[in-house]
């Protein structure tokens, strides 16, 4: 039933807002076809912070990497073929087989089931019909035969790999789960710039990624970097006056 989903992806993004040290923001569905996002408990002035998260919170390509080869008991040196965003990818889909055991539980739970919801590339054929002839459906074929192509690059790899690897990985890769992964990627992360801990252009913050769907907190302008009792953290900060319940 998708009323009691949501209710589980709510009730996990809010164990995660429970780690932030500051929060004027509650996790609120706002249906179709904007999904869970944030709502403000109270008035926010331009400038004021909405949420304040430590910044170990920070999903970054380089722990995902080494997470991932340890998992699969892998040469630190192994898969070299493979980028940063293959590996959050991984990452993702190890972490979500884990269920309830998962270090990440609360924030895997949180995420959206269905690729529909994060990538027009996976909208119903019907659907995607009726834009025949027109520039939309263009770029969706592309999309989608971009998806097809990275699953099948990264196939081979693990193909290529050995037995174990491949056992491993038996039930919780395919074309499917990958695709999954690599929306939650491309619907969900932030550019990483401002992040110390990597190189990386993309990086994971939860629970900040419940702002992203939003076009007026452009993630390059709304995030600055804090400090709490000399433990940096990241803040999300309005760029306007928010009323409360917006």
């Amino acid at each position: 039933c998708l009323v009691i989903l949501m209710a589980v992806r709510l009730a996990a993004a809010e164990r995660l807002l429970e780690q932030a040290v500051y929060s004027a923001v509650v996790p609120h569905d706002f249906g179709p076809p904007t999904g869970c996002g944030l709502r403000c408990t109270r008035n926010i002035q331009a400038g004021h912070i909405f949420l304040e998260v430590p910044a170990n919170n920070v999903i970054i390509a380089e722990q995902a990497r080494e997470a991932v080869l340890a998992e699969l008991d892998a040469k630190e040196h192994a898969w070299p073929e493979l980028s940063e965003q293959d590996y959050l990818c991984l990452w993702l889909l190890l972490e979500r087989e884990k269920g309830s055991a998962s270090e990440y539980s609360d924030y895997i739970q949180q995420l959206p089931t269905d690729v529909w919801e994060m990538s027009a590339a996976a909208w119903p054929e019907d659907v995607v019909a009726e834009l025949q002839d027109c520039e939309a459906h263009v770029r969706l074929t592309v999309l989608r035969e971009s998806l097809d192509k990275v699953y099948r690059r990264v196939a081979s790899v693990v193909e290529s790999s050995g037995e174990k690897m491949k056992s491993r990985l038996s039930t919780c890769f395919d074309a499917e789960q990958y695709r999954w992964a690599r929306c939650v990627l491309n619907s969900r992360q932030f550019e990483g710039s401002w992040c110390e801990a990597t190189s990386s252009k993309g990086v994971l913050v939860p629970p900040l990624e419940l702002f992203n769907h939003s076009c007026v907190l452009p993630a390059g302008d709304c995030l600055r970097r804090g400090c709490i009792d000399g433990k940096p953290t990241v803040q999300v900060v309005a760029l306007r006056d928010f009323a409360e319940g917006e």
